[in-house]
C-alpha cells in the first residue's frame, strides 16, 4: 500500500495544473477584502470588567502604530473596508437614559459613543489616515451588537426580545452610531447592518434572560424575517431625516448564508424592504470546513439568498462580514476563493484581525488571526494568517474586478483580480493545497503585463506522515523573482502548501 501511494503521488507529480485566467472576461466588481477590530463584546458590566478583546489598550503607542503600520500601510494588508461594531452602552442602562423623545431627531449629545469604543476608533482613525495618504479610502459598516438594556423587554444587556414600541429608538441608536462616527470623527461610513447573528432564540434562558452559562456569547437580540423587513423600511427614514442619505442598509449579519434564507425570502416579497436594502449581507461561519481536522474539504456557501435579491435588484452586491481563520493554513484561501467565485462575492471580512485570546468568556472559538496581542499584555505576534491574508488583501483592491478563471487541479486553487480602470496592477493569486510540488501552466489573457512582480507564503499545517518531498522553508510574503508570461504562458513551480501572488507590471 505504502509503495502505491508513492507511485500515485509520484505519477501525479510529472502532470502540470492547466490554469487560465481572463482578464479580458471580467465578472463581478471587488468591493475589496476588510479588518475589524473587536473591544467591547462580551461585558455586561463595563465599569466592572472594561472588555478590549483587541488588546491594543496594552500596547505602548508605538507598538500599537507598528500594528497600523502592518494593516493599513503601504507596506501592509492594504484592506479595503472596516466594520464597527455598535456595542449597548451607548444610551445609558434606563430609560431615562434617552437622549430626547423624538426618535426621528437624533441628539448626539445624548450618547456616549466615546466611552467604549477607544480602541477601536483608534484602530479605524489611524488607519484611515495611512489609507488616505496613499490615495486610498475606507468603506466603513457599522453592526449592531445590541441596543441599549432598556429597549429589551428583560430590561438587560444581551436581552432577547425588542420592545415593540421602542423599535423606533432602536433604529435611532443605530442611526446615531453611524451619526457619530461620521460628522465628529470623519469616518466614511457607508453601511448599518441590523444585527449580530441575531436569528438565534436558543443562546438564552426561556425568559430570554443571559445566564453565567451564556456568558461565552457576545452581544444579541433576537430577530425575526418579519422584524428585520420592518427595520429596512422606517430605518430609511430615520437615516435620511438626520443627513444620512448616502448610507445603505443591510439586513444584518446571520452565523451563515444558510440562516439567511428565510429573511430573504422576506425582503423579497416586500417591496419596501427590497427598494430600501443598500448590501446583502451575511457571517461565513459553518459549513465551511472542519477546523480540528488534519486535512478538510471546503465547501461553498449557500448562495439562494444571494441570487434571489439579486434575481429582483441585479445593483446589489454581498459581502462576507464575518468568517473564520480556521488554522491559519491554505485552507483559509480556499475558504475565500469559494466565496467569491461560488457565491459570487463583492467583499469579504474575517473575524477580528487582532485578538487577544484570554479576553473571551468559556474559550476563544476563533482563535485564528493576523496579530495575536499577548494574553498578559505588552506584546504582540504575526501570526501565519496575516502573511495568508496579505496575498489575497492586496491583490484584491475596491473598484477592481474578479477576473473569469479555469483550473482543471482540485488541489490548485485560483483568484483574479483585474485592474478595471484603476491604477491597481492585474493580479493573480494561486494556492496549492496539496502536499506535493505542482508545476502551473497559467495562460494569461486581456492584461498587458507580460512579467510579473512575484509574493509567495508557505505554511506548514500537515502532519510528517502526509510529506513525499523535502519539506520547504517556511515564507512569510516573501518577493521572489519576477515571473516572466512569454506568448501568454506563465510556467510556475508551486510548492506545497503555499499561496503565491503575481502582480502585473
Amino acid at each position: 500500500m505504502i509503495f502505491i501511494l508513492l507511485l500515485t503521488v509520484s505519477a501525479m507529480s510529472l502532470f502540470a495544473a492547466e490554469i487560465s485566467v481572463r482578464f479580458d472576461r471580467p465578472l463581478q466588481e471587488w468591493d475589496g477584502f476588510g479588518v475589524n477590530y473587536v473591544e467591547t463584546s462580551q461585558t455586561r458590566d463595563y465599569n466592572e470588567w472594561p472588555q478590549d478583546y483587541g488588546g491594543m489598550s496594552t500596547l505602548s503607542e508605538e507598538q500599537r502604530q507598528e500594528i497600523i503600520q502592518l494593516i493599513f500601510g503601504e507596506d501592509g494588508l492594504k484592506p479595503g473596508i472596516a466594520k464597527m461594531f455598535i456595542d449597548s452602552f451607548h444610551e445609558g442602562q434606563t430609560v431615562d437614559d434617552n437622549d430626547n423623545d423624538d426618535p426621528m431627531s437624533i441628539n448626539l449629545d445624548g450618547y456616549t459613543h466615546a466611552r467604549t469604543t477607544k480602541n477601536m476608533r483608534y484602530f479605524v482613525r489611524e488607519g484611515l489616515k495611512l489609507t488616505r495618504a496613499s490615495g486610498r479610502d475606507l468603506t466603513i459598516i457599522n453592526t449592531l451588537y445590541g441596543p441599549a438594556p432598556w429597549m429589551t423587554k428583560q430590561r438587560m444587556i444581551r436581552g432577547r426580545d425588542l420592545v415593540p414600541q421602542l423599535k423606533l429608538e432602536v433604529g435611532e441608536y443605530i442611526a446615531a452610531f453611524a451619526k457619530y462616527m461620521r460628522d465628529r470623527e470623519g469616518f466614511p461610513v457607508k453601511y448599518v447592518s441590523l444585527h449580530n447573528e441575531g436569528a438565534h432564540p436558543i443562546r438564552y434562558n426561556r425568559d430570554g434572560r443571559d445566564s453565567n452559562e451564556l456568558h461565552k456569547h457576545d452581544y444579541n437580540l433576537f430577530w425575526t424575517p418579519e422584524q428585520i423587513v420592518d427595520f429596512i423600511c422606517f430605518l430609511r427614514d430615520i437615516l435620511d431625516a438626520n443627513g444620512m442619505e448616502d448610507v445603505g442598509i443591510t439586513p444584518g449579519e446571520c452565523t451563515n448564508w444558510m440562516w439567511m434564507r428565510p429573511i430573504a425570502d422576506a425582503i423579497a416579497a416586500n417591496d419596501c424592504a427590497l427598494n430600501n436594502l443598500g448590501l446583502i449581507t451575511s457571517h461565513g461561519f459553518q459549513g465551511n470546513a472542519d477546523p480540528q481536522s488534519d486535512w478538510y474539504a471546503v465547501n461553498a456557501q449557500d448562495v439562494y439568498s444571494i441570487q434571489l435579491l439579486q434575481s429582483l435588484r441585479p445593483d446589489l452586491h454581498a459581502w462576507t462580514t464575518s468568517a473564520s481563520w480556521g488554522k491559519m493554513d491554505v485552507n483559509f484561501f480556499e475558504l475565500i476563493r469559494a466565496h467569491i467565485y461560488e457565491n459570487r462575492h463583492n467583499g469579504f471580512i474575517p473575524w477580528a484581525a487582532v485578538q487577544r485570546h484570554n479576553q473571551w468568556v468559556g474559550g476563544d472559538p476563533n482563535p485564528g488571526c493576523a496579530i495575536k496581542v499577548d494574553d498578559n499584555g505588552g506584546k504582540y505576534t504575526v501570526r501565519p494568517g496575516y502573511y495568508l491574508y496579505k496575498q489575497l488583501c492586496r491583490a484584491g483592491q475596491p473598484r477592481m474586478r474578479i477576473a473569469s478563471v479555469t483550473c482543471d487541479d482540485p488541489y490548485m486553487g485560483v483568484i483574479g483580480f483585474a485592474k478595471n480602470n484603476t491604477n491597481n496592477p492585474d493580479a493573480i493569486s494561486i494556492c496549492n493545497r496539496c502536499w506535493h510540488t505542482i508545476k502551473a501552466k497559467i495562460r494569461i489573457s486581456g492584461t498587458q503585463s507580460k512579467s510579473f512582480k512575484t509574493y509567495r507564503t508557505i505554511v506548514d499545517t500537515f502532519p510528517k506522515r502526509f510529506w513525499t518531498e523535502k519539506k520547504p522553508e517556511l515564507e512569510n510574503y516573501k518577493q521572489l523573482s519576477n515571473a516572466t508570461a512569454i506568448d501568454g504562458l506563465l510556467v510556475y513551480e508551486a510548492p506545497p502548501l503555499s499561496v503565491t501572488t503575481f502582480f502585473g507590471i
